[in-house]
C-alpha cells in the first residue's frame, strides 16, 4: 500500500506447475522469477537437453537495477512435479562500465554432454573496462547448480505465500 517503486516492478513473472486430474487442473509448485525491473519473458521453451525424452524448461526473463540491464537464463527439471532449478546465469548483461555480453544456450553441445553441462556461446563486447572489436566469442559450459542461490529461492517463495 502507498508504494511508489519507480518501475522497479512493472510486472511479475510467476511460474505455476499445473497438473490435470479428473476434476480439472490443479495448481502445484510455484516459482517467482526475479522481480526487480522485470517486464517480459524473452524465451520460454520446453527442450530435451539430456536426450532422454522428458523436456527441461528453459526461460529467459529480463531484470535490472541501477545502471544495469540484464536477462537471466534458467533451466528447470520438471520431472518431479515442480520446478527444480538446474542452472541460473545471465544470458544478457550490460553492467555500467564493466561488462556487456550475450550468451545463448547451445542445445547441441548441451545434449552431447547428456545435460550434465549446459553449454553456451558467449559474445563479449566489453569486459572489465575494455572494449572488444571485433567482439570476443567464448564457449563456457555451466554445471548443475551453477548460479543457484538456495537462499534467494527461499526468499522468493516466501513472497508467494498468502498474506495473513
Amino acid at each position: 500500500m502507498d508504494a511508489n517503486p519507480a518501475l522497479a516492478c512493472p510486472s511479475l513473472g510467476i511460474l505455476v506447475h499445473l497438473a490435470k486430474n479428473a476434476a480439472g487442473w490443479k495448481s502445484g509448485n510455484e516459482y517467482l522469477l526475479q522481480t526487480v525491473h522485470h517486464s517480459a519473458l524473452q524465451r520460454i521453451e520446453l527442450l530435451d537437453l539430456t536426450g532422454d525424452g522428458p523436456a527441461e524448461l528453459v526461460i529467459e526473463s529480463d531484470l535490472g537495477w541501477a545502471g544495469t540491464v540484464a536477462s537471466s537464463l534458467e533451466v528447470f527439471d520438471l520431472s518431479r512435479g515442480g520446478f527444480e532449478e538446474l542452472i541460473h546465469t545471465y544470458s544478457r548483461l550490460s553492467y555500467e562500465d564493466q561488462d556487456v555480453y550475450a550468451q545463448f544456450l547451445d542445445v547441441r553441445r548441451t545434449r552431447q554432454s547428456r545435460g550434465q553441462r549446459f553449454c553456451c556461446s558467449k559474445t563479449i563486447r566489453f569486459e572489465r573496462g575494455k572494449w572488444f572489436e571485433p567482439p570476443g566469442v567464448v564457449h563456457p559450459c555451466h554445471r548443475h547448480g551453477d548460479g543457484i542461490d538456495a537462499g534467494d529461492a527461499s526468499d522468493s517463495n516466501r513472497m508467494l505465500a498468502p498474506l495473513n
